[in-house]
């Protein structure tokens, strides 16, 4: 809430008409707000292992949702966005508010085509994608 003062200090109505604040929304929900959203940010820190080389449900739940990402440079979310062109993906981590800043501007002025891709590639990496895995998976342990 200090936070959300200070901004209004700062820009007054022009944050309502950019920013909606929600609050704390039940989990469930999140996918109908997704759908409306120009793009989503999905950001872990480098500060360990598991943060770097996460693969985050929230990025593949914005991109099942049709929203594009802008992503950090974490290797499994970069591959994955680079790889079929879901959004974009930043130099760093997202520690620098400029890079943030200008992967914003590129996905907001691409977000049509960005969508376009994202309907046209989100199949290829649905679970149903990967149950000819689990069928080999489970022949070779059983069969």
């Amino acid at each position: 809430e200090d936070c959300k003062e200070e901004l209004y200090s700062k820009y007054g109505s022009l944050l309502d008409e950019q920013i909606y604040f929600t609050g704390m929304v039940p989990q469930q929900m999140t996918p109908h707000y997704i759908r409306e959203c120009s793009a989503s940010l999905v950001l872990y820190k480098n500060t360990s292992p598991n943060n770097y080389y996460c693969e985050p449900n929230r990025m593949f739940q914005s991109i099942m949702n049709d929203c594009p990402v802008v992503v950090g440079c974490n290797p499994p979310m970069k591959d994955l966005v680079e790889q079929y062109k879901f959004g974009t993906v930043l130099p760093d981590d997202g520690s620098q508010i400029d890079s943030i800043y200008e992967a914003l501007k590129v996905v907001l002025e691409n977000n049509k085509s960005l969508k376009d891709k994202i309907s046209k590639n989100k199949n290829c990496i649905s679970w149903e994608q990967q149950m000819p895995v689990f069928h080999d998976i489970m022949r070779k342990l059983f069969c």
